[in-house]
């Protein structure tokens, strides 16, 4: 670490003990036996995603406020504060803060994004070589610089996001100074939401590497996010009298969404994850689950490629029927779902050989596409009806439905709540929903823990150990349930 840069983390290393406590609280469950229902096991693997999350929040070895994307340090080598993941992983501690946490747990977690803001904020002004669009910083807090895939500007955005979340828990509790330090109307490009929101309201026109770190062009995943942050901090800049930025930020979400509508591609009938890919001739499908992260996350409840759009319900189809044709562990032993990995020409299984056919269902992935499902009974239960459109139809006829049900579904027809049908389609969004976690708990490891992938063959753990991402993931796709 650079001492003279860092020091002052040395201030809040004491607050590691208490974080070591609060961890003492948490007490790994027996594991659920895999016959239990499917609840039963997903109360206990709570309890054990929050553990160990945590343990990758400043974790040992590391500086205050880092996030270690997991403790491997090598085959693969994770032992880094990478933004994209940090971002989504602080942003649970912050939807944790808005449950009903004990007060010894809300300062833990509170200390905790206080922490991280230090953190990010050495980040943002650091000499690394691509600015904010810099992906990973070591665990000290000092820049990567060796190669990498570099720039990658989901991250700012995904950082931003976070930290507008949590300034809308602290203004909804009369904290307003607190809020002020993290978006400082005066001097914006000296607060951490500021900075990130200027970055990414300037180089979402240039081309960066997607959230795999491996496809150059412009990325639907970074998009949504971009655009998602830049709404929200119109928001904030608006509320705390800083109109220029809000009318700027405003403007350039909107001139976002042209290209944001790019992506779609009606001839294949789903949304391309890239535009204008410069490398990767081999990745030639189109398909990419990155793009239902990208709804997820970059979800403003707008209707803008909504969970509910047709297109997304589309995109979600040709993904799973992709995945399902590849992966021999869909088809063995009564599988209980089908697993959902990063892209069809896949090359990547967590070592440093790349080749065809070598890619694995990711436990991340496999996750979001349980949140999707659920989420989209949650927002049809909302809106009362489910319209059936030529696009979608396709879509809603591959739901685990009765086959009188299935005979009925027709494009063009709107299915009212009042209609017995409407409740079927939605227990069966649910359902299709909790397949996706049926599969995750065949094939983790008993004690819980969860490594990046799952072997497409054997269902065997591989890649990096305790990958924080999969555990914010789950965390994630428990709150679309609730």
């Amino acid at each position: 670490m650079a001492l003279a840069t860092f020091s002052h983390l040395k201030k809040i290393n004491r607050k590691r003990t208490l974080l070591f406590a609060f961890s003492l609280f948490i007490s790994v469950p027996a594991f659920a036996k895999k016959r239990e229902p499917l609840s039963f096991w997903l109360k206990d693997e709570k309890t054990v995603a929050v553990k160990r999350m945590f343990a990758n929040i400043s974790p040992k070895g590391g500086a205050v406020g880092a996030v270690a994307a997991s403790p491997s340090k090598k085959n693969p080598d994770y032992w880094y504060h990478w933004v994209r993941d940090a971002a989504i992983t602080m942003n649970e501690i912050v939807y944790r803060l808005e449950g009903f946490e004990t007060p010894e747990e809300r300062q833990i977690e509170t200390q905790m994004l206080k922490n991280y803001v230090s953190f990010s904020r050495l980040n943002q002004t650091s000499k690394a070589k691509t600015g904010l669009g810099e992906p990973k910083f070591n665990m000290d807090g000092t820049p990567f610089n060796g190669p990498w895939a570099r720039p990658q500007n989901d991250g700012p955005a995904l950082r931003a996001i976070t930290f507008l979340h949590w300034a809308r828990l602290l203004k909804s509790s009369g904290r307003k100074k607190e809020v002020v330090k993290l978006y400082d109307p005066k001097f914006p490009q000296n607060s951490v939401i500021g900075a990130d929101l200027d970055y990414v309201s300037t180089h979402w026109k240039q081309p960066c590497y997607d959230l795999w770190e491996e496809s150059f062009g412009f990325h639907f995943f970074t998009q949504m996010a971009e655009r998602k942050a830049l709404l929200e901090g119109s928001d904030l800049a608006e509320e705390l009298g800083d109109s220029p930025r809000a009318l700027f930020y405003r403007s350039e979400a909107k001139s976002l969404e042209a290209e944001i509508e790019k992506h779609w591609n009606s001839g294949r009938g789903y949304i391309m994850p890239t535009v204008d890919q410069t490398n990767m001739r081999y990745k030639n499908s189109g398909l990419d689950s990155s793009v239902i992260l990208g709804v997820l996350m970059g979800n403003t409840h707008d209707g803008f490629f909504a969970p509910t759009d047709d297109r997304v319900l589309a995109t979600a189809l040709a993904l799973e029927k992709a995945f399902w044709k590849i992966y021999p562990i869909d088809h063995a032993n009564k599988a209980p779902g089908i697993a959902i990995g990063r892209y069809p020409e896949d090359r990547y299984n967590g070592t440093n050989v790349f080749k065809p056919d070598n890619g694995n269902p990711w436990v991340l992935n496999t996750e979001a596409f349980s949140q999707f499902y659920w989420t989209l009974a949650a927002d049809y239960s909302k809106k009362n009806a489910i319209a059936l459109t030529p696009l979608n139809l396709s879509f809603f006829k591959a739901l685990p439905l009765k086959k009188k049900y299935l005979a009925s579904l027709k494009a063009g027809e709107t299915i009212q709540s009042s209609n017995p049908l409407f409740q079927s389609l939605i227990s069966a969004l649910r359902k299709k929903g909790d397949s996706f976690m049926a599969v995750v708990r065949r094939f983790i490891n008993p004690n819980g823990t969860m490594s990046e992938q799952i072997d497409r063959k054997t269902g065997r753990m591989v890649s990096a150990p305790n990958l924080t991402w999969n555990y914010a993931g789950f965390l994630s796709q428990d709150r679309t349930r609730q």
